[in-house]
C-alpha cells in the first residue's frame, strides 16, 4: 500500500543494550537477480492464532519496507491487539523516517516482519505515539506493527487498510 487513507489512532521511558536476546534474523541477502533470498518464505500469520508469539515482548527483530527496500531493526515493547515497536537506534529512526517519505504518519506501509528464522507479511503506521522504552534513539514513542486480524488501539477493530497493506506484502513476495 502505502494507503494515502490515514490509521485513527489516540495519541496517548530504558536504554537499548543492543542485544539481540536470539530473537533477530539477518535479513538477508539478494540472489543474482536481485531479489532477497528469502522472499519465497514470506507468509501472512493470523495475529491472534500465531502471529503474536513471532516476536516476544523485549525482542528485537528486522523490518523490510517493500517499497523502498530499506532494512530497519525494530524492538517489541509491547501490544495486545497487535505489536508496539520502536526502532533500536537513532539510525533505524532516521531510516523508518525515510520510509515514511520525510515525516511520520499513520499512513499504512506494507512491510516484511523478520523475526526468529520467520518472514511475515506486515502493515504498520510510522507516527510515534504512546510509550517507550529505548530512550536514546531519537523517536519519541512506539509506533503499530499489524498482521492478519489485528486490531487498532482506538476503535478495537481489523483495519481494512492496514490489512490491505498486509496483503500487498504477501503479493509482492509470491506476485
Amino acid at each position: 500500500c502505502v494507503s494515502r487513507t490515514k490509521v485513527p489512532e489516540p495519541s496517548s521511558g530504558g536504554d537499548d543494550t543492543g542485544d539481540d536476546t536470539g530473537e533477530t534474523v539477518d535479513p538477508g541477502t539478494e540472489t543474482e537477480t536481485g531479489k532477497p533470498s528469502w522472499k519465497s518464505k514470506v507468509v501472512k500469520l493470523d495475529w491472534y492464532k500465531t502471529g503474536k508469539n513471532v516476536l516476544k515482548r523485549g525482542g528485537y527483530a528486522y523490518l523490510y519496507d517493500i517499497t523502498t527496500g530499506i532494512k530497519l531493526r525494530i524492538k517489541r515493547m509491547g501490544g495486545t491487539n497487535h505489536a508496539d515497536v520502536e526502532p533500536a537506534t537513532k539510525a533505524d529512526t532516521a531510516k523508518l523516517k525515510k520510509i515514511a517519505g520525510g515525516k511520520f504518519s499513520w499512513v499504512c506501509h506494507a512491510v516484511i516482519l523478520m523475526a526468529n528464522n520467520q518472514y511475515v507479511a506486515c502493515s504498520v503506521n510510522t507516527m510515534p505515539h504512546g510509550q517507550q522504552t529505548i530512550t536514546n534513539n531519537g523517536y519519541d514513542g512506539q509506533f503499530c506493527l499489524h498482521m492478519v486480524n489485528s486490531k487498532t488501539h482506538g476503535t478495537g477493530k481489523v483495519n481494512p487498510n492496514h490489512q490491505a497493506c498486509i496483503n500487498k506484502a504477501y503479493k509482492w513476495a509470491h506476485g
